[in-house]
């Protein structure tokens, strides 16, 4: 009895302030899950346990079973910990009356805390029957039984709560497997009332028959020799006798290390195969505790039983143990990751997951998540980053903190700390080498360092404390130097705001009335189109041609507007599609205050009419999907041509030039305000318009004289409006784009979800991959870092070393984004060139057509007010007028006619060949004496005289030819 008091007295001394720290804790723990927890809905599925049962009796058994498990393993393994074993050797009796009195001294301390948990839970109303009590009961006991063969099996602490729990998952398994057979009614899962009791005493009295057996195996032997392990040495033992010592007992210490922590990483591996949870999101925690215990571990023994002394009394190799311990727990702790990520890897290599993906990368297929294909490599840093956090601060740790415990929670906090400071920059892409290690590498310098005052016993004099200091703000300073530099290295761009403040000058959106009413016209027509090519659009019931084959309404209706029109005979469906579209439209004096989805045609055309609106805002842009819209506007260019040209062939060639009127009307507001996406839909439906306009003109059926100069009058009216000066400024375009940049990369989970394919309509919110990128972009650092990127302005284009964006999500996004602005200014030049060259030809037939000959030079145009001025040249250097010329009588062909021949000509020789291909371009070109020429001095910015000399020529090699253009379009017929 006095032997049960003394170790009681013992207990309470050495255990009172965890028992007092678990009590506030649980009080704590309760109190918020009563306050703060929703209650037990008996409605919910079984399946949903914490619904089901309510948070907070489940904090009550938990706490319960904590409280067992901890009580009962620090029984025993607190006295080895604390070096207090020995003198428990020495006492006078044997070892069975001690393991019984720290028994029950252990018992009554778990049964004293229980308690006041039962009871504080009661008084929450968290407990409102005795079987309840009873069962909490059952449960800490079987808790305390459990960690106490733990405590008796073990060094430490640590290592015996996590003994008992892996031991009492194994018995109840091989337990209840036999009693299930035994015990249990047809039909049923649960088992009988008599195998349930029997599993309970079982479960209570087998780990306790244990751990009495393995604690008095002492007595047994006491008068045997200790077992003398014979382990071979590792292979660099014949170098040197200090690196063999050092590596031996690197390796058995090591390999209980590995024995405990193996079976674990491979059972938290199993875990993360479970559906509810994201494996890339436990990963990061999972990674750092076990790199902490690695850690911890290698440098338990030397603290736990002092061994440290001996190495600085008996003046052994520091720095051969320090090197031979780091080594070998690195490999371990590469082990135990590969043993974490073994099961997700089986599950990827059986069940084809990387072949589901967008990608293939093999981290993607690991934690199925898309999200490590945009990351690359950064990835592989993903994954080590936390153990390599939990390593270094577990080994720092490990050596100023004696207790494995406390040693493993304070690493775990100051591994945890680096690593979520990362973490937002791994997803944001960019990092580098020295940002990411060296604040770890600093750690186990400093742990190094703290060598020499730590086996002198005098680690917290002033020697070791400043060293401990040093090396604690230097790893803070390097840490902040890293993340301040992730900023810094993108420079701040003095109109980086630019594009905010181009945003704002925009006119009002209630301003902009015929901006939104030829967008909403654009909707109703491809709306409409596409509906009725439904009907039309029919093989005949004969047809006999495979699935694919046949070419789609609209797709044969550009090929219209490029070779001219189609009779009823050749294409009847395209010639009734378009004529079924303009029918079903609401006639023009319809009411524009109420319009309706037939009214689009008189929508577009007043649209037109008006001052150039906006056709599409970038803020109602940004985040959204600009394609749609942009391809509706060309739809309806089409289709308004289409239809001039349908006209055209039924004999009404003077109506053309309203459809013109609204296709150009419809580009003046694309191009307004638009961004790059707009400015290049644009372009393409400009061009369009005027490949229909040559097929309007080289048509059997001629227009009219009043009908050419509405048409050279609209031409020169869009040319005033959108080339106001001679060289073109792409720059609102390229703060358009940088605006809806801007805005996707500030707002990511409006694209994010189904730029990656994990955003269905069916999920209820964002997925965990756009969430987490989302508050990784959102600390302060990495909110300036996207900032100053887009403060760089797309028009500057990509850095020469942008591995500052590498493993950035969305990274291609960005990169589509990015445009040459002198491959912009390129395109627009050209288009203007195209469309100067147009009115020009205009004026000149209408000439033609009332003097009956061309005009000998352009300033004729002139004189009798067909043009308004000489549209200059988009490629000479200054604002000179486009060359004009007749052709002379050079040669003579077979037949007798007389004019020149054209070698080599450029693309640009007839608008025909130029959007057919470079296939069609014929080797040379006769033209007639008298016919007119005209061209441009072309990119080289050299005037040829409109010859084109050969580029063979050694004089002109590597330098671009004249643009060359006929006026005269001979009459011709192309069939569909």
């Amino acid at each position: 009895m006095m032997l049960i008091r003394a170790m009681l007295w013992k207990e309470w001394r050495e255990h009172s302030s965890v028992v007092l720290v678990l009590a506030i804790f649980s009080i704590s723990m309760l109190v918020a899950v009563a306050l703060l927890a929703q209650p037990p809905n008996p409605s919910a599925p079984a399946t949903e346990i914490v619904r089901h049962l309510g948070l907070g009796r489940l904090a009550t058994v938990m706490l319960v079973v904590t409280t067992g498990m901890v009580c009962g393993s620090a029984l025993f393994a607190s006295e080895r910990e604390n070096g207090t074993s020995t003198f428990l050797d020495t006492l006078p009796v044997y070892r069975a009356p001690l393991w019984l009195a720290k028994f029950l001294a252990g018992l009554v301390l778990t049964a004293g805390l229980s308690s006041i948990i039962i009871l504080t839970a009661a008084v929450l109303g968290l407990i409102q029957s005795w079987s309840s009590v009873a069962a909490l009961g059952i449960y800490t006991a079987m808790a305390y039984a459990w960690g106490v063969l733990g405590s008796t099996w073990t060094r430490s602490t640590l290592a015996a709560v996590g003994v008992g729990v892996l031991a009492a998952l194994a018995a109840a398994v091989l337990l209840v497997i036999p009693l299930m057979l035994w015990w249990t009614s047809p039909g049923q899962f649960w088992l009988r009332p008599r195998g349930l009791y029997l599993f309970v005493v079982s479960m209570l009295l087998l780990p306790l028959v244990l751990s009495l057996w393995h604690f008095t195996g002492v007595d047994r032997h006491r008068l045997a020799e200790d077992r003398q392990a014979s382990l071979r040495l590792l292979p660099f033992q014949r170098w040197t006798s200090r690196l063999s010592a050092c590596a031996w007992l690197t390796r058995r210490q090591l390999r209980r290390s590995a024995l405990f922590l193996l079976p674990l990483a491979l059972f938290w591996g199993l875990m993360l195969l479970v559906p509810p949870l994201v494996p890339w999101l436990y990963w990061p925690p999972l990674a750092l505790l076990l790199g902490v215990l690695v850690a911890v571990l290698s440098t338990s023994d030397e603290q736990t039983q002092q061994v440290y002394r001996y190495w600085g009394e008996q003046r052994l190799p520091l720095g051969s143990l320090v090197v031979t311990k780091l080594l070998g727990s690195a490999l371990l702790l590469l082990l135990l990751l590969a043993a974490l990520a073994l099961p997700l890897f089986l599950r990827s290599q059986l069940s084809g997951s990387m072949q589901a993906l967008r990608g293939y990368t093999l981290l993607a297929g690991l934690f199925r998540s898309p999200l490590f294909d945009e990351l690359g490599w950064h990835g592989w840093r993903y994954m080590l980053l936390p153990a390599v956090y939990g390593f270094a601060a577990g080994w720092l740790c490990g050596l100023l903190i004696r207790k494995r415990v406390p040693a493993t929670g304070v690493a775990m906090f100051l591994g945890g700390v680096g690593t979520l400071a990362w973490v937002p920059s791994l997803l944001a892409g960019g990092t580098q080498h020295w940002q990411l290690w060296t604040p770890p590498l600093v750690w186990l310098f400093t742990a190094a360092a703290l060598l020499s005052p730590w086996v002198k016993d005098r680690l917290w004099h002033a020697r070791g404390l400043t060293t401990l200091g040093l090396g604690l703000s230097g790893s803070v300073l390097v840490l902040a130097a890293g993340l301040g530099w992730r900023v810094l290295e993108i420079p701040d761009s003095s109109d980086g705001e630019a594009d905010l403040a181009y945003i704002a000058a925009l006119p009002p959106f209630d301003d902009n009335l015929a901006g939104r009413d030829m967008r909403m016209a654009a909707e109703a027509c491809a709306r409409q189109a596409a509906l009725l090519a439904n009907r039309y659009d029919q093989p005949p019931p004969t047809s006999r041609e495979p699935a694919g084959r046949r070419q789609q309404l609209e797709e044969r209706l550009d090929n219209a507007l490029r070779l001219g029109w189609p009779t009823p005979q050749e294409d009847p469906a395209l010639n009734e599609w378009l004529e079924a579209l303009f029918r079903e439209a609401a006639p023009p004096s319809s009411s524009p205050a109420a319009p309706t989805s037939s009214a689009w045609p008189a929508l577009a055309h007043q649209a037109a009419r008006d001052p150039a609106g906006i056709y599409e805002y970038p803020q109602l842009l940004a985040g959204t999907t600009t394609s749609t819209t942009y391809n509706n506007a060309r739809r309806l260019a089409a289709v308004l041509l289409g239809r001039g040209l349908q006209l055209q062939s039924q004999a009404q060639p003077d109506r053309f030039p309203d459809h013109l009127h609204t296709c150009l009307g419809l580009v003046r507001h694309l191009r307004n305000a638009a961004p790059l996406q707009g400015f290049y839909t644009a372009l393409d439906v400009e061009r369009l318009t005027l490949s229909a306009l040559d097929r309007w003109l080289e048509a059997e059926c001629a227009p009219s004289h009043q009908a050419l100069q509405q048409a050279a009058q609209l031409l020169e009216y869009h040319d005033r409006q959108t080339a106001p000066t001679h060289h073109f400024d792409p720059t609102p375009h390229f703060l358009a784009e940088r605006y809806l940049l801007r805005e996707a990369l500030n707002a990511p989970s409006q694209w994010l979800g189904s730029y990656l394919g994990l955003n269905p309509s069916s999920l209820e919110q964002d997925p965990p991959e756009v969430e987490a990128i989302l508050l990784a972009w959102a600390v302060p650092w990495e909110r300036e870092r996207t900032r100053r990127i887009v403060g760089l302005g797309l028009e500057s284009g990509l850095r020469h070393d942008p591995v500052y964006l590498y493993g950035r999500p969305g990274f291609s996004l960005i990169l589509g984004r990015m445009r040459n602005p002198t491959e912009m200014q390129e395109h627009e030049r050209y288009i203007r060139t195209l469309r100067r060259v147009a009115c020009i030809r205009l004026a000149t037939l209408h000439y033609h057509r009332q003097f009956q000959h061309y005009p000998p030079t352009l300033d004729t145009l002139l004189r009798h007010h067909l043009l308004q001025s000489l549209p200059a040249d988009p490629y000479a250097s200054q604002a000179q007028p486009l060359r004009y010329r007749l052709v002379q009588a050079e040669v003579t062909t077979d037949e007798g006619r007389r004019g020149e021949l054209l070698r080599n000509p450029p693309p640009a020789l007839n608008q025909r060949y130029l959007l057919q291909g470079t296939a069609s371009l014929p080797a040379e070109l006769f033209v007639p004496a008298g016919e007119p020429l005209l061209w441009s001095v072309g990119p080289d910015q050299v005037d040829q005289g409109g010859r084109n000399v050969p580029i063979s020529s050694t004089f002109n090699i590597g330098r671009p030819p004249d643009l060359v253009f006929l006026i005269a379009i001979p009459p011709r017929r192309t069939a569909q």
